[in-house]
């Protein structure tokens, strides 16, 4: 009789889409017959309705996604400062109930508060952690799951002495669309003007689009502009856009989030690229 596989269940979890979407089209790849689910935030920042960019992706590619709910340490003090510090518990618990319903044989982490419980939880419930590091120095919540993990691994060599356990050095997990042609984007209108590429990362940069909306009429004088503003901010990019002239306004593109391809392009064809330069971004 022909012995039947086992079907392995992997929880990826963290805050660092990019790598977990490169690492589960791996997974994908060499183990179809495998179950991948997908263990995030389901919207974008702490009070707001708007769906987590993660979220959308994630169901996109057809991996089950379940939304967590916990919280974070905060550095500003608001009301949703104390409500996100009152779920960081509530997290522990929702963590415990989502690891012991899927009985996965490994977590793969992306670092990060979402993270964290999850790793505290397989911990204890004794499942290999394996969680990966993007930036040479780690955030405080990425520091305390490395104590946790079974391996850690490094997208910069020399970090040996940051954690107390095992490193292994493996690179930055990379979309193998990055490193193809691409696709020219519906929305782009081709100009003689350079190109000037505005991404805060996957959720944007508030901060970031604030000095972007007050400089769009000295910009669009010089070049035309895609603009990654995140889905907090669409909105307000959508409203700026329509205040302005038309004929500056045709060379603005502002839009929440690209998918592969259309990124893979802007990135070979961008003239100048300004972001807040998170790892994902400069590798």
């Amino acid at each position: 009789m022909k012995q039947i596989s086992k079907q392995h269940t992997v929880i990826v979890t963290g805050g660092h889409l990019t790598p977990a979407v490169a690492t589960i089209e791996q997974i994908r790849l060499r183990h179809p017959n495998w179950n991948v689910v997908f263990v995030g935030r389901k919207h974008a920042l702490e009070g707001s309705r708007v769906i987590s960019e993660e979220y959308n992706f994630v169901k996109v590619l057809g991996i089950r996604f379940i939304p967590l709910i916990t919280g974070r340490i905060k550095r500003d003090m608001s009301f949703y400062t104390v409500w996100s510090l009152m779920k960081i518990p509530v997290g522990f618990f929702h963590a415990w109930w989502i690891v012991a319903r899927q009985r996965p044989d490994a977590i793969l982490s992306f670092g990060g508060y979402v993270a964290f419980p999850v790793v505290i939880v397989a911990w204890l419930l004794r499942v290999p952690v394996i969680t990966h590091e993007q930036t040479t120095k780690p955030g405080l919540a990425n520091r305390i799951i490395g104590r946790f993990a079974t391996r850690i691994c490094t997208s910069f060599p020399g970090q040996d002495a940051i954690f107390s356990r095992a490193v292994t050095y493996t690179g930055l997990p990379l979309r193998k669309s990055t490193f193809e042609k691409g696709s020219v984007p519906d929305f782009y209108l081709h100009s003689r003007l350079p190109m000037l590429f505005i991404t805060g990362g996957s959720t944007g940069s508030v901060s970031i689009n604030d000095v972007v909306f007050a400089s769009l009429p000295r910009l669009l004088a010089a070049c035309c502009i895609i603009h990654q503003v995140g889905s907090v901010s669409a909105d307000r990019a959508h409203s700026v856009k329509q205040r302005g002239p038309a004929a500056v306004m045709s060379r603005y593109h502002p839009v929440p989030y690209l998918d592969a391809a259309t990124y893979s392009w802007i990135l070979q064809n961008a003239t100048i690229i300004v972001g807040r330069s998170g790892a994902n971004s400069v590798i």
